[in-house]
């Protein structure tokens, strides 16, 4: 049964619906196990930019292909904000479309732990960010008590790893001053210390200074100097510490700068965070092919400092010339 056609024949029929959009809640199980749908609708209103007009609940569906009508007429409920989904909810609702269909899912949950609390992670998000779903749950009192929001965890926010550059520019600034504009620093990308990596492989980010030689015509050349400090993460995403390898390091030379491939900017892009690309790389052959690109594209960059700290990284260097 296409509930969607059903309730859209049924609502562009019904009085007072023109200029509203219909909306169609997620499916919530009557007694005895039948699913049924709750129809509302949504408007824009001219000067309301972080929200919208909602309808009351004007139709019900069940599976059967039954409506009944619960308004004479579409009518204006409130005001329902809205706002971006976080990374937290956007990872809940794809975990959900990887698990089926909500109406699968309301099958399995009273024998399946796991697709009742995915159930209930779900529907607790709908409760908190749809105006119209109180009406819903108030019609049906055991589905809220099945949901017990206040003692679900709807989604867990991920939390980025500290950033190297929180301790390379303290470093830098105690090295060569504030206000100097002629040396910045830079950092390698992660190096792992052993290879195949595992989430707990440690990934080091040596820092070093280039001073650019201004005069030249692009790409110029710059003057780069041995490595003066690494930031070692201990595991893919875990905390960070500093170590010192030189108070003023000496130069390497200088080299000719160098415009990025065609595909650069691209490719940085789909691997996306380096030390996760990293990771998926040891499994999966395209994101491997991918990591390799990247570094040999960076080891012509760097042709002064990559064969130095390289050779601490004699199996991942091997990965990463391999044809």
């Amino acid at each position: 049964m296409d509930i969607s056609s059903l309730l859209n024949e049924c609502f562009e029929r019904h009085p007072g619906s023109r200029g509203w959009v219909l909306e169609i809640m997620p499916p919530v199980p009557e007694p005895d196990g039948q699913l049924v749908y709750y129809a509302s609708a949504r408007r824009f209103r001219p000067g309301l930019s972080d929200g919208h007009e909602v309808a009351a609940l004007w139709a019900k569906a069940d599976q059967r292909g039954n409506v009944t009508l619960l308004t004479d007429a579409v009518s204006l409920l409130g005001i329902e904000g809205v706002r971006p989904m976080t990374r937290g909810e956007i990872a809940l609702f794809e975990e959900v479309e990887r698990a089926g269909p909500l109406e699968d899912l309301w099958r399995r949950a009273s024998h399946d732990g796991g697709a009742a609390m995915l159930l209930r992670r779900r529907y607790c998000f709908w409760s908190r960010v749809k105006l119209v779903s109180r009406e819903v749950l108030a019609r049906h009192p055991n589905v809220a008590a099945f949901l017990d929001c206040a003692r679900v965890t709807i989604a867990v926010e991920p939390v980025d790893p500290p950033a190297p550059d929180s301790l390379i520019w303290p470093e830098f600034l105690r090295r060569y001053g504030k206000g100097n504009n002629v040396w910045q620093p830079r950092k390698t990308p992660p190096l792992p210390a052993s290879w195949p990596l595992i989430r707990s492989t440690a990934l080091n980010y040596y820092v070093w200074s280039i001073r650019v030689l201004q005069a030249d015509e692009v790409p110029k050349r710059r003057e780069t100097s041995e490595p003066w400090g690494i930031v070692v993460r201990a595991g893919v995403g875990g905390p960070i510490a500093f170590t010192a390898l030189h108070e003023l390091p000496p130069s390497l030379g200088v080299q000719q700068g160098r415009r990025p491939s065609d595909g650069h900017f691209a490719l940085s892009r789909e691997l996306g965070d380096l030390d996760q690309a990293l990771l998926r790389a040891t499994q999966d052959p395209v994101a491997a092919d991918g990591v390799r690109r990247y570094y040999q594209e960076w080891f012509l960059d760097e042709e002064l400092l990559a064969p130095l700290v390289m050779r601490s990284h004699r199996a991942f260097d091997a990965f990463v010339r391999r044809a």
